[in-house]
């Protein structure tokens, strides 16, 4: 990814993964692995699979996504410039006078 917001979504996310490992690691210091694996109450079981498994995911995802949306905007843009030039080339007669060219839009 060369975007720097796609970047920044996609680190987003697994920066959110730290600061919940590191929350973690501050509340139960030598315990913490131990409290991952085996939660106290049932909320700490949903919230260790939301933060820890699908946060860094979905925001990698997205990121993904932010970037290739830019490339394909990149592209219309591209496109969008060959489609006026197209159309002014199709308006556009041609004559020759002997030595020189004579060019003219066509206005209908």
């Amino acid at each position: 990814m060369k975007s720097k917001l796609a970047i920044a979504v996609t680190l987003w996310g697994w920066l959110l993964f730290v600061v919940w490992l590191s929350y973690d690691y501050a509340e139960y210091q030598n315990r913490w692995i131990i409290h991952i694996f085996q939660p106290a109450y049932s909320y700490e079981i949903h919230a260790f699979h939301i933060l820890i498994f699908l946060i860094p995911f979905i925001y990698t995802l997205l990121g993904y996504l932010v970037h290739e949306r830019e490339k394909l905007l990149i592209k219309v843009k591209e496109s969008e410039k060959n489609i006026v030039n197209y159309h002014f080339l199709m308006n556009l007669r041609v004559y020759t006078t002997g030595e020189a060219l004579i060019f003219w839009q066509n206005n209908n």
